[in-house]
C-alpha cells in the first residue's frame, strides 16, 4: 500500500467516476484500475464496485475510506506548514468575497501592499455568493472570506464594519426625486432580488415583513451587476448592499427611512484549517486595521 494508491482511491470516491478521476490526476483510466486492483489484492478485501458510469464503496472500502481520507489531509498539512516553514515570506491566498465588496476587498489588499512594503504573497480572488463562500471556507478551497456572518461553528469571524442596505431604483422612476424613503412605499413595485440560496435573501424579506407586505418579486438572480443592470432598464427596483464605489449604471440610491438591523461585514475562516503564514499575516492585518476599513465602508455612505 502506498500514498499514490490511497489518493488514487479517494479521488475516484470524490468525483464518483473513473473517468473524472483520471482527468484531475492526469494519468489514464487503465493505470488507476490497475492501482485499485493492486490495493485490493493488497488488502484482500474488495473496495470498489464498478456499475458503467457508476461507482459504489463496498463495506470495506467505506471502512478505508474512514480512515485514508483524515491522513491524507494531515499529510497535506504537514507539507504546507513545512514549504511555510521553508519559504515563509511567500505563499498564495485565497480569497473569496460578495460581489458588492469588490472595491473594499481591492482597497484591503492595496493598503496591505503598502504599508508591508513590497509585494510577498500571491492572491487569487472568489467573487460569490453565501452559500458558495461558506462551501468555500468549510473545504479548504479559500482561506479567508470578506462575507457577512455565516451561522457555522467551524468557522472564526472578526467585525470589519457594517454595510449599508439601500433602494435601487432607475433614474426614469418615479420614486428617483427622493433622498430617502420609507419601505412601504415599494409596496406596489416590482422587485428584483438575490436567489433563496443568498444569504442576503432572507434579511431583505425580513426587512419586507416587517414593513407589513411581500413584494412582488418579478426576478431573482445572485450577481449584484444584474440587479444593477436590470433596474437601469427600470424593470423594477431593488434592494441591496450600496454599491461600493462608481457605477456606469444609470440608477438611483435612496436611503431606508426605517429603523432597520444592520448587515456586519466579517473576515471568516475555518477553526480548523491552517492557514499559511502569508493568509495568517494578511488576516492580521486586516483585524489590526478594522478601524480603517469601517471608516472606508462609511465614507461610502
Amino acid at each position: 500500500m502506498n500514498l499514490q494508491q490511497l489518493n488514487y482511491f479517494c479521488t475516484i470516491v470524490q468525483k464518483q467516476s473513473y473517468t473524472r478521476a483520471s482527468e484531475q490526476l492526469r494519468v489514464t483510466q487503465s493505470t488507476l484500475s490497475h492501482s485499485i486492483n493492486e490495493l485490493e489484492r493488497e488488502l484482500n478485501a474488495p473496495l470498489l464496485i464498478r456499475s458503467g458510469r457508476n461507482i459504489t464503496l463496498t463495506p470495506f472500502g467505506e471502512i478505508l475510506l474512514q480512515y485514508v481520507e483524515p491522513a491524507l489531509s494531515l499529510l497535506s498539512e504537514a507539507q504546507s506548514k513545512l514549504k511555510d516553514m521553508t519559504d515563509p515570506e511567500s505563499g498564495m491566498i485565497t480569497v473569496s468575497y460578495f460581489s458588492s465588496l469588490n472595491d473594499l476587498v481591492t482597497y484591503a489588499i492595496s493598503r496591505y501592499y503598502e504599508d508591508l512594503g513590497k509585494i510577498q504573497p500571491h492572491f487569487r480572488f472568489f467573487s460569490s455568493s453565501s452559500t458558495e463562500i461558506e462551501e468555500a471556507i468549510s473545504n479548504g478551497t479559500s482561506d479567508l472570506a470578506f462575507t457577512t456572518q455565516i451561522d457555522n461553528p467551524m468557522f472564526e469571524y472578526h467585525t470589519i464594519g457594517y454595510h449599508e442596505t439601500v433602494i435601487i431604483v432607475s433614474n426614469r422612476h418615479p420614486l428617483a426625486r427622493y433622498k430617502e424613503i420609507h419601505l412601504s412605499q415599494l409596496r406596489n413595485e416590482n422587485v428584483i432580488t438575490y436567489e433563496s440560496r443568498c444569504q442576503i435573501r432572507g434579511y431583505i424579506d425580513q426587512l419586507f415583513r416587517d414593513a407589513g407586505f411581500k413584494p412582488k418579486v418579478i426576478f431573482e438572480t445572485t450577481n449584484d451587476n444584474i440587479i444593477l443592470s436590470s433596474v437601469s432598464a427600470n424593470f423594477g427596483i431593488a434592494l441591496m448592499p450600496k454599491p461600493l464605489g462608481e457605477h456606469a449604471s444609470p440608477v438611483k440610491v435612496l436611503r431606508i427611512k426605517d429603523d432597520i438591523p444592520p448587515r456586519s461585514i466579517v473576515l471568516a475562516w475555518r477553526k480548523s484549517r491552517y492557514l499559511s503564514r502569508a493568509a495568517e499575516s494578511f488576516a492580521n492585518y486586516i483585524i489590526k486595521n478594522t478601524a480603517l476599513f469601517d471608516e472606508y465602508l462609511k465614507s461610502t455612505v
